[in-house]
């Protein structure tokens, strides 16, 4: 099983902790993406198939964020929002492109191919 702790001589064989580059701006989300690789990297099956670290890397990078469904009632996707995301998302979604959703309020977000919908905002 992934993730559980292990005996000591189990932890021994898999081998220290590996250190994981500095992707994400906001210290959470840099934890979150860690705690997610160093996971995927001590999972049996990820061992005993030899799967390269590059792809636990991307596994984990793409493992962060919270899911928020899409606002329109009629689409079944998520918006995936990130910690860092609230220091960079501008008010006025001129840059909700390079974050894949725009956001509506605190509480409503339109998913990248919903977001175009969206003809008016009041919410400057």
């Amino acid at each position: 099983a992934c993730c559980v702790d292990q005996s000591p001589a189990k932890r021994q064989k898999v081998g220290p902790l590996i250190s994981t580059p500095a992707i994400f701006e906001n210290l959470i989300d840099q934890l979150q993406f860690t705690k997610i690789f160093h996971c995927v990297e001590r999972c049996e099956l990820t061992l005993s198939l030899g799967i390269p670290q590059i792809i636990n890397l991307e596994i984990s990078e793409y493992a962060i964020g919270e899911l928020k469904a899409c606002a329109n009632g009629q689409c079944d996707n998520f918006a995936i929002k990130l910690r860092e995301d609230v220091h960079k998302y501008k008010k006025d979604h001129s840059n909700c492109r390079e974050f894949g959703y725009k956001q509506v309020g605190h509480t409503a977000y339109y998913c990248s191919d919903c977001m175009d919908l969206l003809q008016t905002c009041h919410c400057n």
